[in-house]
Formats: structure tokens, sequence, C-alpha cells
């Protein structure tokens, strides 16, 4: 079935819950966190997890350093004039620090969580840490991996590049980037990523894989149209790439994003297996774990 663009929906969002810990990773999720909330008018809450204890040397945070911390966080995103924002402080008990997490939102029903990151290795590869990595893994609401690529400047998202196949998840992903847009007035890019396999090479005769790159090249203008569309029709300054060099998605996602500076990355992901878990597709995981910026994984 082929993506119209009534299939893309303008979410809203109410409620944000920010993951906190205290580290300098979650002071910059801090920033991104009220200049969303701000955005949307929504509510916020942060929320400390204690680590379970788990032997000799894995001591868990006292009450008082968690709540300290907090004070801080809600201080920073307070400054933002009109946030309405609270704090809460989780014992993880039998669960580890992200399965809290992912219950918490659960049961709040969040729309957004927000989370910060590590960079990790050499050649400038900047890794997720485990725990975010889980969360965008398996949260059951979208959820934004803060990276500020910049230290000396102010967390901004002036230029959102949003990654669309024609899919019912990248259609999610077309939505919340307009939405975000709208009301922190960033200009969009939609890019639709080209790309057959290695074994396509091998399939078919004569014209066909030349074909095949022909009508996925037209399917992708069709695609990304239509989202410059519906971002035009909801007031969001939008334009539109297809790239058909054959480079896997993520090196193209991940390339674009760094080499013309864009703030933050906008992928959607998809359901599989049982008990409800949300795995993160191979594109989506990649964008998270090598982009320069930050990453947000809509559902």
């Amino acid at each position: 079935m082929q993506t119209e663009e009534s299939d893309i929906i303008v979410p809203e969002v109410h409620k944000i819950t920010l993951a906190f810990d205290g580290s300098q990773n979650s002071l910059q999720a801090c920033e991104a966190a009220a200049i969303i909330t701000k955005g949307f008018n929504a509510r916020l809450t942060a929320i400390y997890v204690i680590p379970k204890y788990i032997g000799v040397r894995s001591i868990p945070v006292p009450d008082e350093q968690a709540r300290a911390s907090l004070e801080k966080a809600i201080s920073m995103i307070t400054s933002y004039e009109g946030i309405n924002a609270t704090s809460e402080i989780l014992d993880s008990k039998s669960l580890s620090v992200y399965e809290s997490l992912i219950d918490y939102v659960s049961k709040e029903k969040s729309d957004l969580l927000i989370s910060g990151t590590r960079g990790l290795g050499g050649f400038e590869r900047a890794l997720v840490g485990s725990i975010s990595s889980n969360l965008v893994s398996y949260s059951p609401c979208s959820v934004m991996v803060v990276r500020k690529s910049k230290s000396e400047e102010k967390m901004k998202f002036g230029q959102i590049l949003v990654a669309t196949d024609g899919s019912e998840n990248a259609s999610r992903a077309v939505g919340i980037a307009i939405s975000l847009a709208k009301v922190l007035s960033s200009k969009l890019t939609f890019v639709n990523v080209v790309y057959l396999p290695p074994v396509s090479y091998t399939v078919g005769e004569g014209n066909w894989f030349e074909s095949a790159i022909a009508e996925s090249v037209e399917d992708g203008k069709r695609i990304t149209a239509l989202a410059v569309s519906a971002s035009k029709k909801s007031g969001v300054e939008a334009d539109f790439r297809v790239i058909d060099d054959m480079r896997s998605p993520v090196s193209v996602l991940t390339g674009i994003a760094q080499g013309d500076d864009y703030d933050l990355i906008i992928v959607g992901t998809r359901g599989l297996g049982g008990f409800k878990r949300l795995v993160l597709g191979s594109v989506a995981s990649g964008v998270v774990h090598y982009a320069h910026c930050s990453v947000l994984v809509a559902r």
C-alpha cells in the first residue's frame, strides 16, 4: 500500500519524561528537554533512578545525592520561563535502570522520553551508553537521545533531518518532525535513501537493476514530496533530497547531518517479536550509535 499525505498524522506532545543521572550528558539532555517542553507547553518530569545493589562494587546512589542532582536539573529547566516541571526519584529494586524508566513512561503514558548519551572510541565515533541504547530499543514512546556536538554553543534545533521511506513507521517520524518543527520554528529536510543490498546485483537479468534503481528514485521523490506538502500545510518550511549513490542509509544520514551541521536526526523504527517488545530497526540503531548530533526515534 502506497503512503498518502493523509497517512501523516501530526501528533501533540503533552507529557515528557527526562532520564537524569547527574552526569554532564544528562545536563545537556536537561537543556534539550527544557527547549522542547517550552515549545509544546507540555508537562515535564525529571526521573532519577537509583540503581539496584549488585555485588560489592555497585553502591546505590544515596537519596540525598539524587535529590541534590534533581534540584540542579529542575533549576536549569525552570530557568526557561513558563515551564511546568517536577521531579521524582525511583528505586529500581529488582529492575535495571532502563527497565525502571520504561515501566514509568508506560504507566504515565509519556509522549516523549529524553535521555543523554556518551561519546566513546576513535575516529570521532560516538556510541550511546547501554541505558540509552536500551531505552531507544524498548521504550513504548518516542525517544530522543541528546548529543551536543559543540559544547560551547547553546542547544538548538534549527535544522532537522528526517528519514522517510514511505512506511508506516517513517510516517510517524514525519509527523513528529512536523510537530516539533512547528513549535520550535525549525526547518525540515526529508531524505529518502535509495539502497539495494549487494545481493541485488546477482538477481535478475539485463536491465533489471537499473530499472529497480530508477523506480526507487521516482518512489523516493513521491514520498518526500508528500512529506514536504504535509509540512507546508502546517506552516513548516521544508525541502527534500533523494540519495541514490548506493551508500548505506546509516552512512548517508549521519554523513549529511554532520556535513551540513544538522542539529537533530529523526528516524522511525519497527515493532517485532512477542510481549509487545519493540525492537529497533537496523537503520535507526545505526543512526543512534553513529550520529554526531541528537537523534529522535519516533514511535
